[in-house]
């Protein structure tokens, strides 16, 4: 569901469809010797519907629209130790991107 102030008749648009989105993830992780392990996730995400303000001035009859989508993906990256001999730690790497474009 869209933000109330997006979908207000005072301040936004009513007619606004509900933001769609797909999730893809995809991942492994592998316990070591000695309470070592890492894991490894990959991800994909669409986004459809996004709500885009429109700036026609002050008589904007709708001032937001669905004319937004995107996309997300990225990797992360986990190497963890378990306490043993009174020490443990983590240690984690992501890179991930987001791009949105207008559709109008």
């Amino acid at each position: 569901m869209q933000n109330v102030e997006h979908i207000l008749p005072e301040i936004g648009n009513p007619k606004l469809k509900s933001q769609v989105s797909d999730h893809y993830t995809l991942g492994f992780s592998q316990q070591l010797e000695n309470e070592w392990s890492w894991s490894i996730e990959g991800y994909y995400k669409t986004m459809d519907d996004l709500p885009l303000a429109i700036d026609d001035g002050p008589n904007a009859a709708d001032l937001y629209s669905n004319d937004v989508e995107g996309r997300a993906y990225g990797i992360d990256l986990l190497i963890n130790k378990n306490k043993t001999d009174n020490w443990y730690g983590w240690v984690a790497l992501s890179y991930s991107k987001c791009e949105r474009t207008d559709v109008s």
